[in-house]
């Protein structure tokens, strides 16, 4: 129990610190259930974000990939499935030169590594299937030129030559070949389409000298978006699509396409990574699958002949992600609030349906009093449509402030953190999440917004941000910090914001059109929406097309949105982050921010990191952004922090 009444809040000290948030930053992820044992990715924060290939079986747990391999694709820079295991090998993308390499795994340690294709890192692979009959790997092929060609490619394992197997479209993924290795699943898309917007799903007669032939369109459209197909057997294709206006699951087969399980619920979220399965075939007539409703999400077994939905039993467990199946178990990265993020494994042959732990990220442990419980909340915005999000109170063992029914007209409420996620087509994440236990156990409120456009509540909802972001979003946002005031759980007069990437957009947007925020952190976020649809990559080149408006013909919108041509409106501090080896969004767009705040005289700090992409992967990149951006609101909102934080230079 609280052993001291502190109403400083933000000065409180706290255990969970910048350190423990780094080991946390350890990610899995890309699990594969195997006959040999369980493999997955783990990103290392001390090896400056290296991701490594870990292999555990009844012998133990060993890594397959020793430093300096580094297994990550670049295709369309955010990468996803860069590995694969076949006919006792397994084959990986290795990040510097983005070639493919093959490891002869059963072979004793340590094991060798030989170097498949001989390109420059111009020529990117990912997504990978085996073609038994040909000796070769059908994959997604990425070649960076005079313009950037996106194709379906293969790779002759005899010599590592790749050849282009289809082309015509501006993206391809999720090649999938059904078992007995004559037909292949794969979607395409187009500019200016994201892959939640509208996908087509193929069908084609695969040759044994791997060659395609009869490829025809078989589901989704330019208004539909098809994710994640999946062979039931050689003659059922599953996959998820939205036509209903959620993504549930349909089943193709010679007779055509069936909807499996309509309902209001989602069972499929964007495809910002290639791999992302959300289920997977246990039998021909079993499934597990991620279901998420209200953006909540369950585990759930869905009987294909009966059309009979389970949810399975995991209370313990609020987050899922690569959900696999071999023989009658499941296996899936699983996360809750208070846990570690975790490779779990469920028996499904109980009706109790055991978990257990089979391996878990470094996070070191803390007494559950540390924790801050996000409260679930939906409120009525502006415009009298819902709005949802996850509000979480001050909590510290050690320290408390009076309850808003306690609390005397002078004791001022905590004050509030909002987070405005990225995408900004994504969604809050119900896992552990230090950083915002980092805020709360100092005397933070935090809400972490599910603002409009975010994924988990229906097409509508997501659509609900097409041609109005930075505005919807924005609002959103503010009409929280309205609706958390209104009954006093936080001081109005203190309210930050921060985000990264896309949500960097939504804090930079209402830092500058609104004055609901004191200050405010932006991490690798958009100032200049013309810039980004000029410089950006090929994936997200028109993805403002939907959000904003086609350029250059809505290029009015665009300056009216961007907040480096409204600097005027920005009158509070803020800091940005930024890595300079970022591709996405690129330095330029922290950088004229900054330069335009000086100008005016508005306190700001910058401050970049040599050799960071979109997103900070080293350890101690981490812990420095962490705690200056820290000592920034100590000092903006004037408290005195308990840790030894580093001075942050205001100009």
């Amino acid at each position: 129990m609280p052993s001291d009444i502190n109403t400083t809040y933000g000065s409180w000290a706290s255990e969970i610190t910048s350190e423990a948030i780094t080991r946390d930053a350890s990610a899995l992820s890309e699990i594969t259930a195997h006959a040999n044992g369980l493999f997955w990715l783990e990103s290392r924060p001390e090896e400056s974000g290296r991701t490594t290939l870990m292999h555990q079986s009844a012998s133990g747990l060993i890594e397959l990939t020793p430093s300096p391999y580094n297994v990550r694709s670049r295709v369309h820079e955010y990468g996803g499935t860069a590995y694969l295991i076949a006919k006792n090998k397994i084959f990986f993308v290795n990040f510097s030169d983005q070639n493919v390499y093959q490891i002869d795994w059963k072979s004793e340690a340590p094991f060798a590594i030989k170097q498949l294709t001989h390109s420059d890192s111009d020529v990117r692979f990912t997504d990978f299937q085996y073609h038994r009959a040909s000796n070769r790997l059908i994959c997604v092929q990425e070649v960076h030129g005079d313009e950037v060609l996106n194709t379906l490619a293969t790779v002759n394992l005899a010599d590592g030559s790749a050849e282009v197997l289809v082309s015509g479209h501006d993206f391809f993924s999720s090649p999938r070949l059904s078992p007995c290795g004559t037909k292949l699943a794969y979607l395409a898309w187009d500019h200016p389409n994201m892959p939640w917007d509208s996908t087509l799903l193929y069908l084609a007669e695969v040759a044994g000298s791997g060659t395609l032939s009869n490829s025809r369109l078989i589901a989704g459209s330019r208004k539909i978006s098809v994710c994640q197909p999946e062979w039931a057997d050689t003659d059922r294709l599953i996959f998820s699509s939205d036509e209903t206006g959620w993504w549930n699951l349909k089943q193709y087969t010679a007779d055509g396409v069936e909807n499996l399980y309509p309902e209001e619920a989602e069972y499929g979220l964007p495809h910002w990574v290639f791999g992302m399965r959300f289920f997977a075939v246990i039998s021909t007539n079993l499934l597990v699958c991620l279901r998420i409703e209200h953006g909540v999400s369950r585990l759930c077994l869905l009987d294909l002949k009966q059309r009979q939905l389970t949810l399975l039993d995991t209370p313990d467990w609020q987050q899922f992600s690569n959900i696999q199946a071999y023989s009658d178990d499941v296996f899936c990265v699983a996360g809750s609030p208070d846990q570690p993020t975790s490779i779990i494994r469920i028996d499904i042959a109980r009706s109790t349906h055991s978990v257990t732990i089979l391996h878990s990220s470094p996070s070191p442990k803390f007494d559950e009093h540390w924790f801050s419980r996000g409260q679930s909340i939906s409120f009525t915005n502006r415009d009298g449509l819902p709005s949802h999000g996850y509000f979480y109170p001050p909590a510290n063992p050690l320290h408390t402030g009076p309850s808003s029914s306690q609390r005397r007209p002078e004791e001022k409420p905590p004050p509030l953190l909002v987070l405005s996620h990225g995408g900004p087509t994504d969604s809050v994440r119900r896992n552990m999440n230090l950083k915002i236990q980092y805020y709360t156990s100092r005397g933070w409120a935090v809400y972490d917004s599910n603002y409009a456009g975010s994924t988990g509540f229906g097409r509508a909802y997501r659509n609900r941000l097409n041609g109005n972001w930075g505005l919807s979003d924005v609002a959103d946002c503010v009409d929280a910090v309205v609706h958390l005031a209104s009954t006093r759980r936080i001081d109005p007069e203190r309210v930050a914001i921060k985000g990264g990437s896309a949500g960097g957009y939504t804090t930079l947007a209402a830092l500058t059109f609104t004055d609901c925020f004191k200050a405010g952190a932006s991490h690798y976020g958009i100032g200049d929406l013309e810039a980004l649809a000029r410089d950006t990559h090929k994936f997200e080149a028109h993805y403002l097309d939907g959000l904003v408006g086609p350029y250059p013909q809505s290029m009015q919108t665009y300056i009216a949105r961007s907040p480096i041509h409204h600097t005027e409106g920005l009158s509070c501090p803020v800091i940005f982050f930024q890595g300079l080896d970022d591709k996405v969004v690129p330095p330029n767009q922290a950088e004229a921010m900054v330069a335009a705040l000086k100008r005016k005289g508005v306190p700001v700090a910058y401050i970049p990191y040599a050799g960071e992409g979109h997103g900070f992967r080293n350890a101690d990149n981490i812990k420095h952004s962490i705690e200056s951006e820290y000592s920034f609101f100590a000092k903006v909102f004037g408290f005195i922090p308990a840790d030894d934080l580093p001075d942050v230079n205001l100009q």
